[in-house]
């Protein structure tokens, strides 16, 4: 098992800030709050501070100060930690992953071109919200036409043609439907710093509870950084864990401004590139989610 525990804000001494801790356990993520008091001169910026109980822990370079809040213990306490590899047991799994184009990963041959259940549930309806993370999203020009071309988008999809697509997929709870909703404010935009590499699923995870405060059952909360894709091999991907009690689904999306590898060449002129690229990588995420075995936790 691993636990992260991420604060927000530098705060004076004695005053309470708001912690969200993560414990992870083969692959099954949970995220819980609490209120903690931070001693004199730590700054927290917005930092993942990880303590391990057995196993591997993500990597992290540099001492902080770590709540053991919701994973066993209570105390706080300054520990250094030097980089170890993630365990790959311990993180939510990436499932859907939107590949760039031409990136050979592998595909498996033969064998029946059906898809095989397994058992399990599906999203019969689905509440989508979307986190806009990252500072670049305080910049008008980054902004553009992302952020209201990504609410119209998620405000259309439900019940449309798009969405009737995975309306085949069945599970122990019933029958994926048309029904996806935006709910108000429809978006959050947190202009705290971004992850600066292709973060782990923990971390996404981690985002999502801090900033949705009131998550469903059925909800999708896609997060949507300013970090450009780089060398990564992919657009994309979505995953599953829990806040609390309650199970969710998440996404992550690279910035894919100008970037030719998830470019899906719409020549409409009716928006930017780069709102294109997102719109289309969100459609099959978004898809791809409401319809597979999901873990509840």
């Amino acid at each position: 098992m691993y636990c992260i525990v991420r604060t927000s804000g530098v705060r004076p001494a004695g005053s309470a800030t708001s912690d969200a801790s993560i414990c992870c356990l083969g692959g099954i993520c949970s995220v819980a709050r609490s209120k903690s008091s931070l001693r004199a001169g730590t700054e927290s910026g917005t930092v993942s501070a990880v303590f391990s109980k057995g196993g591997n822990v993500p990597k992290l370079m540099f001492a902080v100060f770590v709540f053991a809040v919701g994973c066993g213990g209570s105390q706080m306490q300054s520990v250094g930690f030097s980089s170890q590899p993630l365990s790959p047991e311990d993180e939510p799994p990436m499932r859907g992953i939107h590949w760039i184009r031409g990136f050979a990963h592998g595909h498996g041959g033969g064998g029946s071109p059906l898809m095989t259940w397994h058992g399990g549930d599906i999203m019969t309806t689905a509440a989508t919200q979307s986190i806009f993370w990252g500072t670049n999203w305080a910049n008008s020009s980054f902004v553009g036409d992302k952020i209201t071309g990504l609410d119209t988008w998620y405000s259309g999809f439900g019940s449309s043609h798009y969405s009737a697509t995975s309306n085949e997929y069945t599970g122990t709870n019933g029958q994926v439907t048309s029904v996806t909703t935006y709910p108000a404010p429809g978006h959050f935009v947190d202009t705290s710093p971004g992850p600066s590499r292709p973060p782990a699923t923990s971390t996404i995870l981690t985002e999502v509870c801090t900033v949705i405060t009131n998550p469903v059952s059925n909800g999708y909360y896609a997060v949507y950084t300013d970090l450009p894709r780089g060398s990564a091999g992919y657009c994309a991907w979505h995953s599953f864990g829990s806040c609390g009690s309650v199970p969710v689904q998440f996404a992550f999306f690279f910035s894919l401004d100008g970037d030719p590898g998830c470019d899906p060449g719409d020549s409409s002129g009716l928006h930017s590139q780069g709102l294109a690229a997102l719109s289309n990588v969100s459609g099959h995420e978004l898809s791809e989610a409401r319809s597979p075995k999901r873990r509840l936790v």
